[in-house]
C-alpha cells in the first residue's frame, strides 16, 4: 500500500500515460486516498471525483442555469438535491413542484407520491394560478379525491 506523499511515473502504475507523474495524496473533503497526476509538480486535483462534483453544483457550478423556472404548463418547479430534507420528493432530474415543497414545509414531512396539492384560487375568484403557491391557497388533497373537487 502507497504512503501519502509518494511519486511514480504512469508506467510503474500501469497506466497509458506513461511519462506522466502521480501523486498519492488523499481528498482533502472526504479523505479517500488516490492516485493523482501531478502538472508542474502539484496534484491536478485535491478533491476524489465524487467531492469535486459536489463542490461545483448549484450556483457553484459556471454552467448552472436556474434553481427555479415556470415549466409548460403554469406550474413552478424547484431544484432540489437528495441529501435534503425534501430531497425524496424530488423527480430524477432533482426537481420539484413548488406548490408540492410550500406544502410540505408547512406539514413539516416530506409528501407522499399519493398526496396531491391543490390551487385553490382564493385571491382571483375562477382562476387557478398555479404560480400562487402561498400556503394558505394551497389545500392538500389524495389523489382520488383532486378530481372530484
Amino acid at each position: 500500500m502507497p504512503q501519502l506523499g509518494d511519486v511514480k511515473t504512469g508506467k510503474e502504475l500501469g497506466y497509458r500515460n506513461h511519462w506522466s507523474q502521480f501523486l498519492w495524496c488523499a481528498c482533502r473533503d472526504c479523505g479517500r486516498e488516490a492516485w493523482v497526476v501531478l502538472i508542474k509538480g502539484s496534484p491536478k486535483n485535491d478533491r476524489c471525483s465524487k467531492c469535486a462534483g459536489k463542490a461545483k453544483r448549484g450556483k457553484l457550478n459556471p454552467m448552472w442555469k436556474r434553481e427555479r423556472w415556470v415549466g409548460k404548463d403554469g406550474y413552478v418547479w424547484v431544484r432540489l438535491y437528495p441529501e435534503d430534507f425534501y430531497g425524496s420528493m424530488a423527480s430524477k432530474s432533482n426537481s420539484v413542484l413548488e406548490h408540492r415543497l410550500v406544502m410540505a414545509k408547512h406539514l413539516g414531512r416530506p409528501l407522499h407520491t399519493w398526496e396531491m396539492v391543490h390551487h385553490k384560487g382564493i385571491r382571483h375568484i375562477g382562476i387557478e394560478n398555479r404560480s400562487d403557491n402561498l400556503s394558505d391557497n394551497l389545500k392538500l388533497t389524495m389523489k382520488g379525491s383532486h378530481s372530484r373537487e
